[in-house]
């Protein structure tokens, strides 16, 4: 594993963040992104004492991708970070309220779309009943897989392969493809999975060459909503696609399939996934294609502003192959959404795990998504003296219009 240019082999270390991670960046050409970002709030101090141990000696040390100077953007902003939230990193009181009330409706949908004797009740419960499950996944699935919820790994993975059972995804693949490619490598078109994930049929940047299947610029915004919502929607398609390309073919978007794959937890999450689809088709029938509408419709609100602003689109074409410090390249391929303090907002970001802070959530991805908007400010104000964009939409409307803005200039 190469951490600041130097080869480390940490066979055998025992891992106090665990050893999945470890296992899952063997292959990574620079695991220094997120060395820094997965230990911003740990004694660095000390875990770079007890690396040294394990450190390869090699007569050509390999060039890193990314800058982490002292007096650069990103360890600047981590020392005031660090100084505002101390070591209450992890989950918090609203956390656990959001999750039993996500729970409690989740449930309660179900109910209803199963067993239901009300049509009208079943429609909604059964719409709900998806975007409550999004509503974990954002909250219980996303923080868990990024150890934000507890300084223990196996409450952390517990949490995130349970979610991801329901809905239909796999925790080692899932954390393969996002926190590991995605997170360090954000839009680079050489390594980053989710300038791509849309392929054959939408494009993202004109720095990827367009496919024979690649929708037209003509009525772009109604064929992305029938995409990502309808079929086969962001998050059933990205179920497919893990399932019925990577599992079987062993590569997706760039990706090889991960050795880890396969293992017992694998196979739990298999049985557990097979287990709902069948309750859901015997007893729900037609209302479960609501749940997954519903589902998609939660995702896609949730996923589809976070790097897609046409902002940051032009940022991904600009800065792809200049060295920069790694918190600017961050912040530049990152966009916020809905960070007012209106109620509307305010419920929206407790609801959706904090992903429409997505710009801290990428700087500070251990820190429970619930702390996430406490420290905007603060990344807001070292972006400033960096004279690095902020980039934040509040109005819904214009956010669509920049997301539609971004694949028009692409799609011929």
């Amino acid at each position: 594993m190469y951490i600041h240019g130097k080869l480390y082999n940490l066979e055998g270390f025992d891992h106090p963040g665990g050893e999945e991670i470890l296992k899952l960046c063997n292959n990574e050409p620079d695991s220094t992104a997120l060395f820094e970002s997965y230990h911003a709030f740990c004694n660095m101090d000390k875990i770079k004492s007890i690396m040294k141990k394990y450190e390869v000696n090699e007569t050509t040390p390999k060039k890193s991708l990314f800058k982490f100077d002292n007096d650069g953007f990103y360890n600047t902003c981590l020392k005031r970070v660090q100084n505002y939230v101390k070591k209450d990193t992890k989950a918090s009181i609203s956390w656990f309220i959001t999750v039993l009330f996500s729970w409690a409706l989740f449930i309660y949908c179900q109910y209803q779309l199963l067993f239901g004797l009300n049509t009208i009740l079943k429609v909604c419960c059964g719409l709900l009943s998806g975007l409550s499950l999004v509503f974990l996944g954002y909250n219980v699935l996303h923080d868990g897989s990024h150890y934000a919820i507890s300084k223990y790994p196996i409450v952390n993975n517990c949490c995130s392969k349970l979610i991801q059972s329901l809905l239909l995804w796999n925790h080692t693949l899932w954390t393969y493809h996002h926190c590991i490619r995605h997170h360090q490598y954000t839009g680079m078109v050489q390594y980053d999975p989710d300038l791509i994930n849309t392929n054959p049929f939408l494009r993202k940047s004109e720095l990827i060459k367009p496919k024979p299947m690649e929708f037209s610029k003509k009525y772009i915004n109604y064929k992305l909503l029938f995409i990502n919502i309808l079929l086969p929607g962001t998050l059933f398609g990205q179920s497919m696609l893990y399932h019925l390309n990577w599992v079987r073919k062993g590569h997706l978007w760039k990706m090889s399939l991960p050795k880890e794959f396969g293992k017992i937890d694998d196979i739990i999450q298999y049985v557990l996934s097979v287990l709902f689809v069948f309750i859901q088709i015997y007893y729900g029938g037609f209302y479960f294609y609501l749940h997954i509408v519903g589902a998609n419709i939660g995702y896609f609100i949730g996923s589809s502003p976070d790097h897609d602003m046409y902002d940051t689109h032009k940022q991904v074409s600009k800065n792809n192959g200049i060295l920069m410090d790694w918190g600017e390249l961050q912040v530049r391929h990152s966009g916020n959404f809905f960070n007012t303090d209106t109620i509307p907002h305010i419920l929206f970001t407790k609801l959706m795990g904090g992903i429409n802070y997505q710009i801290e959530h990428h700087l500070f991805p251990t820190l429970s998504s619930h702390r996430l908007a406490e420290i905007a400010p603060i990344v807001k104000e070292v972006c400033i003296e960096f004279n690095i964009p902020y980039v934040c939409i509040n109005s819904p409307k214009k956010l669509f219009r920049e997301i539609c803005k971004t694949y028009e200039e692409v799609h011929n």
